[in-house]
């Protein structure tokens, strides 16, 4: 076993960590992120490796040495190359590095993948053409590239990406969901971030118009419709439906006939603002009448699955049945606000008549959050308990 303590040694020498199990022994590469095992007549040792002929372990001392040196020098240009395009890498022990371009990110197999390619190669370059698990944000660098790199002492500054909300986008964010579900279908562009960059970016007209409806309204939440292509879905401030502008209709399209892409982003913001205005004195005048009636709300309703939302009202059932979906924004589009709550509560004289009474003379705020939640059963099934008993 004196071939062990040639290993044991020479890792000391070079102050790498050993690894020793009863099927071989491995010494740590430089990296950190893998290891060059000896393991007599295992299939995964790194080297072809036997007992029954003589050892020569200088020679594995070798290719230890060389593979180690083409791994540090193959992640040293990694490295300089992907800082250079503003992507964040994060080493990692285990071997599979992480990769964050803001908008793309991903994994980098620097462990086992990055040790084959080099123990088959003979230069940097010839080890990144081998290397299948590597990221390089495109095209990797060239040769002479590389060398700049090589020639460059230590490792880049991190560059700092910037973090995106997913779970409350802005328009500009939702924009960009859009622009990434279109170039689903370009699977060319996916390996190379400056045509993924460039191909998410809004352009053309309409893109320009929704660049400046999110100009205008930069504090609004916004979401992509994945079931309905190009549509951008901005919330309204009650929080039951959103405003849906569809990229590709020939509504939209008509308006830059006679008008310039800001002007149209410019009156869909308007658009938005009026409707967003009339929901909130609505939904206000609502809620305060169901405050004086002492009602509770009762929220129903699955969107995601195409069931309607619906507010049930009332004390102790389902005394008033408040629509807030797609239909509300429609009523508010054509009419005025006093007959939208007409159409709404017109088999409630009562309920109505406190609701014109807010929206005429509005006092203090008051939001849905203000009032009490219960389970309210419907009126009908309270009916029949009542006959049962």
């Amino acid at each position: 076993m004196r071939w062990r303590e040639s290993v044991r040694a020479h890792a000391e020498s070079r102050g790498r960590k050993v690894y020793e199990s009863a099927l071989g022994i491995g010494i740590e590469f430089q990296d950190k992120s893998d290891a060059f095992w000896l393991l007599p007549g295992e299939p995964m040792s790194s080297v072809d490796f036997s007992l029954s002929v003589p050892i020569d372990v200088d020679a594995y001392l070798t290719q230890y040495d060389r593979i180690n040196d083409l791994r540090h020098q193959t992640l040293h240009v990694l490295m300089h190359h992907l800082a250079e395009q503003r992507t964040c890498v994060t080493p990692c022990a285990s071997g599979i590095w992480y990769f964050d371009a803001g908008l793309l990110s991903g994994e980098i197999w620097a462990g086992e993948d990055l040790t084959r390619a080099a123990a088959k190669s003979e230069s940097v370059a010839e080890t990144i053409r081998n290397w299948q698990g590597a990221h390089w944000g495109g095209k990797p660098p060239s040769e002479r590239r590389m060398q700049r790199y090589l020639e460059t002492e230590g490792l880049p500054a991190a560059p700092i990406v910037e973090e995106v909300e997913f779970d409350k986008q802005s328009i500009s964010q939702a924009l960009v969901w859009m622009g990434f579900c279109k170039v689903l279908g370009t699977p060319e562009s996916w390996s190379d971030t400056e045509k993924l960059q460039d191909a998410i970016e809004p352009r053309g007209r309409i893109g320009r118009a929704l660049q400046q409806l999110a100009q205008r309204l930069p504090h609004c939440t916004a979401s992509c419709d994945l079931m309905k292509p190009g549509t951008l879905c901005i919330e309204y401030s009650d929080g039951y439906g959103t405003f849906d502008i569809d990229a590709r209709s020939r509504n939209l399209a008509r308006r830059f006939r006679s008008q310039t892409p800001e002007d149209v982003g410019n009156a869909l913001a308007d658009e938005y603002a009026r409707v967003d205005a009339t929901r909130t004195q609505l939904f206000t005048a609502v809620w305060h009448a169901a405050s004086e009636m002492d009602w509770s709300v009762d929220r129903i309703g699955l969107a995601f699955f195409g069931i309607a939302s619906k507010v049930m009202l009332g004390k102790k059932t389902r005394e008033v049945e408040f629509r807030v979906d797609d239909e509300l924004t429609e009523l508010i589009r054509e009419r005025a606000t006093e007959d939208v709550l007409r159409e709404l509560f017109s088999a409630h004289e009562e309920f109505l008549d406190k609701c014109l009474s807010a929206l005429r003379h509005p006092t203090t705020t008051i939001s849905e959050s203000d009032l009490p939640t219960a389970s309210l059963p419907p009126l009908a099934a309270t009916r029949r308990a009542a006959f049962d008993r």
